[in-house]
């Protein structure tokens, strides 16, 4: 309000709906009349709360239309290939890591990390053509765009290929070198989450068969 009005100020926040501040706003020399509006609660399954600058010039009640977007959560599923008869489980269960970091539609940046691993259960129940795939879903991503990457080298496996899954998953690859046979490559996976979910699958081969060494993987549950 200014001069001393007793009306507060409405926005339509939704269309169709109308909100009206608690207290009245008052244009002071210090705010010039400016201020902010911060949602403070989404819808469920919604991420990304709006924020937009308001400037109060006139007298009395003032009415302002303004779209305050939301977005849906977003899911990343990230698949791991490996061929089955490359499994030694005396060197322990596959284990794979993946970092996924990146900013949502806010500008806000996030980051995420994952483990697959392999059992021998799981792999006696899903191998394919000598293959066996294993996902990890995301759930509940800001939409926004994101990088995916394995995160680690992985104990005597190279990564061999990674597919996109998705039409919003672009992959750039470059060969490394070649190791016992497999080309070795790094990847550039960009993930659009804005408008739609996300799928992309990393292929390794094993290039080494140590005989002393074992992978191990323990998984620290903090909340």
């Amino acid at each position: 309000r200014e001069n001393g009005s007793k009306t507060p100020c409405t926005w339509c926040s939704v269309s169709g709906i109308y909100n009206v501040t608690e207290k009245p706003v008052e244009r002071t020399d210090s705010n010039a009349g400016r201020f902010r509006i911060v949602e403070t609660k989404l819808p469920e399954g919604y991420q990304c709360p709006w924020s937009g600058e308001i400037e109060v010039k006139e007298k009395g009640t003032v009415t302002i239309e303004l779209d305050a977007l939301n977005y849906p959560e977003r899911d990343l599923t990230i698949k791991k290939k490996i061929k089955v008869d490359e499994i030694t489980w005396a060197h322990g269960d596959p284990t794979f890591l993946f970092a996924v970091e990146g900013t949502d539609r806010n500008g806000k940046k996030h980051s995420y990390h994952r483990a697959i691993e392999f059992t021998k259960e799981y792999v006696t129940k899903n191998s394919a053509d000598g293959f066996v795939t294993l996902s990890t879903v995301i759930h509940g991503i800001p939409a926004g765009e994101y990088r995916v990457e394995e995160a680690a080298p992985v104990m005597r496996y190279v990564l061999t290929d990674v597919a996109a899954g998705s039409s919003n998953i672009s992959v750039v690859k470059r060969e490394v070198e070649e190791v016992n046979g497999f080309m070795k490559i790094e990847a550039d996976v960009a993930a659009d989450l804005r408008d739609m979910d996300g799928e992309v699958t990393f292929e390794n081969h094993k290039t080494r068969y140590d005989k002393v060494s074992h992978n191990s993987m323990v998984i620290n549950d903090i909340s």
